[in-house]
């Protein structure tokens, strides 16, 4: 509020006493700091109805502890469930956020006109574990340049969008269940100024479900792209043990699209329904 000053650094940990908080003004975490729910339930609900971004992490390039504290390098999100109908994103990370931006056990939803997860240019070291991510347009978009991320563990569906939008260089997607999206459930984008390359992606061990819930499912369950006008190739992605489902009354139409350039791409071990186009 007006007039309140803020603790801009020193605060370690917060837990949240109450099962829902209702809120309308973006909440900025700009220091290193665990956000958790210390509810009697399944964890805080975060219902936030601004137009906005729900959450902020690091929402100012300024390092200077003068005016601000230095970018934030340790954040987690613990047993949250955020809610942004009317939001841009439930969670928007900063670019230059270095290392370790933490999400585990909670949900994300209902973002229907943006991103549930997005990281902005060169955030690097995140994990998304146990985390169920619907009814947004976007899933998770990783952006340019961001290092070593992670998703494991999640369920991913109900998007209109891409459930998981890859345009960072390294990448490990693990043991999700991924469903029931309408938009393309994994999409690795090569474009214009991605000038690292995608070079070294993991994408194991994850169960693309048979699409029985959108009236019209999505084509394929992973697709490598190149955009228009870019050069240079998708490089050093592994794809392997993965389940590929497909519903027999609308059917997909194949597991894995190639459409780009790649080099050191490994296909193996994954198994796939017949009801493909």
């Amino acid at each position: 509020p007006v007039g309140v000053t803020p603790v801009v650094y020193g605060v370690r940990e917060v837990k949240i006493d109450s099962d829902q908080v209702d809120y309308s003004t973006t909440l900025l975490v700009d220091g290193n700091i665990e956000l958790s729910s210390y509810s009697s339930q399944a964890g805080t609900i975060l219902d936030y109805s601004g137009a906005g971004n729900a959450i902020v992490v690091n929402s100012t390039q300024a390092d200077d502890l003068t005016t601000s504290p230095q970018l934030a390098q340790a954040v987690t999100f613990r047993g949250l469930h955020i809610k942004a109908y009317n939001g841009a994103s439930a969670v928007f990370v900063g670019a230059t956020t270095l290392r370790d931006v933490q999400f585990y056990d909670g949900s994300v939803s209902g973002v229907t006109l943006g991103t549930g997860l997005f990281f902005g240019e060169a955030a690097y070291g995140a994990t998304v574990e146990g985390f169920d991510i619907y009814g947004c347009a976007i899933g998770i978009h990783f952006n340019d340049y961001c290092d070593l991320m992670t998703i494991r563990n999640c369920w991913i569906g109900g998007n209109t969008g891409a459930g998981i939008l890859v345009e960072g260089p390294t990448y490990n997607i693990e043991n999700n269940n991924i469903e029931s999206n309408s938009g393309i459930p994994i999409q690795i984008v090569y474009r214009l100024g991605n000038v690292s390359e995608l070079r070294a992606g993991r994408i194991s061990g994850n169960r693309f479900g048979d699409e029985a819930i959108p009236l019209v499912p999505n084509s394929r369950d992973i697709e490598l792209t190149r955009v228009p006008g870019a050069t240079g190739a998708i490089t050093g992605v592994v794809i392997e043990n993965n389940k590929f489902f497909s519903n027999p009354v609308t059917p997909k139409e194949v597991p894995i699209l190639i459409n780009s350039p790649v080099s050191l791409l490994n296909i193996r071990g994954n198994i796939k329904s017949d009801s493909y186009t």
